[in-house]
């Protein structure tokens, strides 16, 4: 999923472990982490993401959705980015492919 709908990072850039990363924006020069949490079908279902230092990071959570069939198995034709300092429930962000 290239970087899973993750901001300020270079395509391809996230190395994970397991189901989680820690990687240094190239732009920013801020550490963003994330663990990725998988649906009964085994694919992605949301992520948590944390941008800048362990005090003080801005958290939010990336929604994956499966509406349509895509030419790629698995792969979300829709990205909805929460940030979690916000007061409504919509989505901040949304991307659809």
């Amino acid at each position: 999923m290239l970087n899973g709908g993750v901001p300020n990072l270079s395509i391809g850039s996230i190395q994970w472990t397991n189901h989680s990363f820690t990687t240094i924006s190239p732009r920013s020069g801020l550490q963003i982490s994330g663990v990725m949490h998988y649906n009964e079908d085994g694919l992605p279902d949301w992520m948590n993401v944390a941008i800048g230092p362990r005090e003080g990071a801005k958290h939010s959570v990336i929604k994956y959705r499966y509406t349509k069939r895509l030419s790629v198995e698995g792969l979300p034709d829709r990205f909805e980015h929460y940030f979690l300092q916000s007061a409504n429930s919509m989505p901040d962000r949304v991307v659809t492919i």
